[in-house]
């Protein structure tokens, strides 16, 4: 380990524009949090509230208001060094203020009728576009501060679109590099759009490698914003900015609500994870109605894009809206269980130092001060391999932001919850992966992954064939890495099926599929039942060998009138494809699942990875409740497995998680080489031996309690 941020890292960041920094006592602030066990620090350096306004003594960036002569930023370096905690100087990078606003109106970005982002109407915060002269300006800046204070790192914050944006600046960059007129309004399957969507991503991305060259140096982390991954805005918030007058001043964009977070953004994740030293997720799961578990499947989707780089989570210590409040004990210590046990470091905001909520904060200083005592069993290790679930940005980009279809997303999302509560170990990878890492996985999950390249699908095949295991849904394949739909599926062998041109739509919720033969897939129901239909579905025949288990009913005529024939339409196909197997759901299960959560579906989809995978995991539970997450890992150069339980998997959504039910005797099972090594099994914190049973390769242990989070460690001596 040669840089200080690959050890194990507790975050806070001094959030100050709510704070009367002219009463602070910054030092305590930094003295109470080196208590609570914080070994990170991010400060304040230049703020989103007021636009732009600088906590130092700046020559270049407007002054806070309250400064006056102190320096801030100067004040918490000195104290933290005294307490060797990092410090990262917070640089905001989309905000300006009135003045500059008024001063270089050509600087803001602009929606696409020419209106502006900002706060509220008196300008007190406007969004600066980096397709203007505001990025010298901003890059300026950064550099004054590398230059002058001895920093551990950088976080730039919002170096993003928060607009169309439609601005001088961008329609000149567009035309430049394109040729084209830069759109004003969506046109998502043409090619001139999807040329629009890439030079968004490329103009901020291209902004982040700026803001490194100027900050960098070898000892020092320099990590960027990356917004709610896999989510949209919440339907509430959406439904606000639709309802909105067309000219109110407001940072959401009513063109823009319904987009996939990131796109809006600007925010290329791979790209920017070539580029940082930590990669940094923000994750407030209130903001876009995601429960606890999503900061799991979005760390794990990180982990991948990464190849193993640091990671921080940016979580909520709040009950947003009120950010003062903080949320229960019960949800804070899921929360940094979820994360730390997905392989990242929890950071939290604290917003109001001068008067933060301190029950809050002192869950927090145990949490972390617990959490300092397990580092040696949080580094240096890789996931253990089973299943891998498709992320494909390209199917995301080109589909997911029509919000008339099922999304690839979300059904990425109901897949992940099936998986997590029949505790199957999986990864989220993306289509850059498939060549190099898809041998390392015995199943891989195609959630409604509409666009593949022929590429894709010839290494998913070869796969397959070599004896790996496939579960697809809905339009997998349907189109090719263009968005272009293809008159058949690209993996139409591998699936077994024969797409006949058309969708059979379901219009309401009396739709049932009738499931036939005993199969694995559909081994926990009787022999003829029916479960509802998972939704609108391609129509398919099945080819070769293929085995259709459940079949489509058609709606009645109306609500408890009687349901139709049996149309013959296969709602559910397995097949076997050279030395391997394949599940095809023509219709978007995993949106289904997460919508309503029917229990035969979480079966089909948990069955299904199962069956298709041909082999159990290395690792493995009984008596667990749907509701305990696990997570295991091989440790780089030790004989050690080390494994977490996260009482996590629960449906809260808009109100905090407040009390949790012990869980007891979970049996964990580890597969270990033959050895005959002698064998320690203990939990962390505590250094707690366990009991266990050796029979084998395998031991077994047994959980006596779990309430929130629990680390197992299985290593031979």
């Amino acid at each position: 380990m040669t840089n200080w941020w690959e050890k194990p890292l507790r975050a806070v960041t001094l959030e100050l524009p709510a704070a009367d920094i002219t009463q602070l006592n910054l030092r305590d602030v930094v003295r109470r949090l080196g208590r609570h066990g914080v070994n990170t620090l991010n400060v304040f350096a230049i703020s989103y509230w007021p636009g732009g306004a600088a906590y130092y003594q700046s020559s270049i960036a407007p002054h806070h208001p309250d400064l006056g002569d102190r320096d801030i930023l100067a004040e918490a370096v000195d104290e933290a060094q005294k307490r060797k905690i990092r410090t990262v100087a917070y640089v905001n990078t989309l905000w300006g203020d009135r003045d500059m606003f008024e001063k270089h109106p050509e600087w803001a970005q602009r929606r696409a009728n020419g209106s502006i982002t900002t706060w509220e109407e008196n300008l007190t915060a406007v969004a600066m576009c980096p397709n203007t002269p505001y990025r010298e300006y901003i890059l300026r800046v950064g550099k004054e501060i590398a230059d002058n204070y001895e920093l551990d790192g950088f976080y730039f914050d919002e170096p993003s679109f928060q607009s169309w944006c439609n601005c001088e600046g961008c329609r000149e960059s567009f035309k430049s590099k394109t040729r084209m007129e830069l759109p004003t309004k969506p046109n998502w399957g043409a090619a001139s759009w999807q040329t629009f969507i890439h030079w968004r991503y490329n103009s901020i991305t291209d902004f982040k490698k700026a803001l490194y060259r100027v900050s960098k140096e070898p000892d020092r982390a320099i990590f960027f914003q990356h917004p709610f991954p896999l989510s949209f805005w919440s339907p509430e918030r959406v439904a606000a900015v639709f309802t909105a007058p067309e000219d109110e001043l407001t940072r959401y964009v009513k063109q823009c609500a319904d987009w996939y977070v990131p796109l809006f953004y600007g925010a290329d994740l791979r790209a920017t994870a070539e580029l940082e030293d930590i990669i940094h997720l923000e994750l407030y799961r209130s903001t876009v109605d995601q429960p606890t578990w999503w900061y799991g499947v979005c760390i794990r989707l990180a982990n991948s894009v990464g190849k193993g780089k640091p990671q921080m989570a940016l979580n909520m210590q709040g009950q947003s809206p009120f950010d003062l409040y903080s949320l229960p004990e019960a949800e804070l210590r899921l929360v940094v269980g979820e994360i730390v046990a997905n392989g990242s470091n929890p950071l939290f905001a604290l917003y109001y130092p001068d008067i933060a909520d301190k029950r809050g904060w002192q869950t927090i200083g145990k949490i972390f001060n617990e959490l300092d005592a397990c580092e040696e069993y949080l580094v240096d290790r890789e996931s253990v391999k089973h299943a891998a679930v498709l992320h494909s940005t390209t199917t995301t980009d080109l589909h997911d932001s029509e919000t008339a279809s099922p999304r690839h997303v979300n059904c990425l999302m109901g897949f992940s919850k099936a998986l997590l509560q029949d505790h199957i170990l999986f990864d989220v990878i993306t289509e850059n992966q498939l060549e190099n890492d898809l041998r390392k996985y015995k199943v891989l999950i195609l959630p409604n992954v509409a666009s593949l390249s022929g590429a894709d699908c010839g290494l998913i095949e070869e796969f397959v064939d070599k004896g790996g295991g496939v579960v697809a849904s809905y339009r997998t394949s349907l189109h090719n890495e263009a968005g272009r739909e293809l008159d058949r599926l690209g993996l139409e062998n591998v699936l077994g099926v024969s797409y006949v041109g058309r969708e059979r739509t379901v219009a309401g919720y009396d739709s049932y599929m009738k499931v036939g033969p005993t199969h694995a897939v559909t081994s926990d129901l009787p022999e003829i039942m029916y479960v509802p239909s998972t939704g609108s579905q391609l129509e398919i025949r099945p080819i070769g060998r293929a085995c259709p288990l459940a079949t489509l009913i058609d709606e009645p005529e109306a609500h408890y009138a009687p349901l139709k024939r049996e149309t013959r339409i296969p709602t559910i196909v397995v097949n076997e494809y050279g030395s391997g197997r394949s599940v095809y759901f023509p219709g978007p299960i995993g949106e289904m699942y997460r919508r309503f959560g029917v229990v035969d579906h979480w079966r089909f989809m948990s069955n299904a990875a199962r069956w298709a995978a041909g082999e159990e995991q290395h690792v493995w539970v009984e008596n667990c409740p749907k509701n305990v997450e696990l997570t295991a890992y091989h440790q780089f150069g030790k004989d050690r497995t080390v494994m977490h339980l996260v009482n996590c998997v629960r449906h809260e959504i808009t109100e905090p998680i407040s009390y949790v039910s012990p869980e007891h005797q979970i049996k964990v099972h580890v597969e270990t080489d033959k050895s005959r090594k002698a064998v320690r099994v203990f939990t962390m914190p505590g250094n707690r031996m366990l009991p266990f049973e050796r029979e084998g390769d395998t031991v077994s242990l047994y959980v006596p309690e779990l309430k929130y989070h629990q680390i197992i460690v299985v290593e031979k001596e």
